[in-house]
């Protein structure tokens, strides 16, 4: 049985998470977040002391000239209950143009496994992410750019 932490020990947490992964430099940084790449995707693990919540986010995209409304309305429509992010937000750093996909779970109870499961379902989920809004994008493009015929 795995062990669990208490909202004070997240340094711990993520540093057995290293472990885990084969990466034993993981940790926390004096801001409590840390970069983790996993495949082609680079996870933020961010601890939030004030909420004891531990954050995941990742850049899924980024709003292109052309196809930017496409995009963000499917992410939108993805937000809405949740239905196709499956409890995961999709958001928009304005200054940056930058779609992120974040998900936090309480630090408090979480074992290692837990988290190790958690970081695995979220960067699938971003793979996916980033092919969907892609595809998103893309279609708004090439119907912008389809020939208009005269039906009159």
């Amino acid at each position: 049985m795995s062990e669990t932490y208490d909202s004070a020990s997240p340094t711990l947490l993520i540093s057995e998470l290293g472990g885990v992964l084969g990466v034993p430099e993981l940790a926390l940084d004096e801001s409590g977040i840390c970069c983790l790449g996993l495949d082609d995707v680079v996870v933020n693990l961010e601890h939030k002391s004030e909420t004891g919540m531990l954050m995941l986010y990742s850049v899924v995209a980024t709003l292109p000239e052309e196809g930017r409304e496409q995009m963000l309305s499917t992410a939108l429509g993805a937000n809405l209950l949740w239905g196709e992010t499956k409890g995961d937000t999709l958001a928009l750093a304005e200054e940056s143009g930058a779609i992120l996909l974040q998900r936090q779970m309480p630090a408090e109870g979480l074992d290692v496994q837990g988290l190790a499961a958690s970081l695995e379902s979220f960067t699938d989920a971003c793979e996916s992410w980033t092919e969907k809004l892609g595809q998103a994008a893309a279609q708004e493009s090439s119907a912008e750019i389809m020939p208009m015929h005269d039906f009159a």
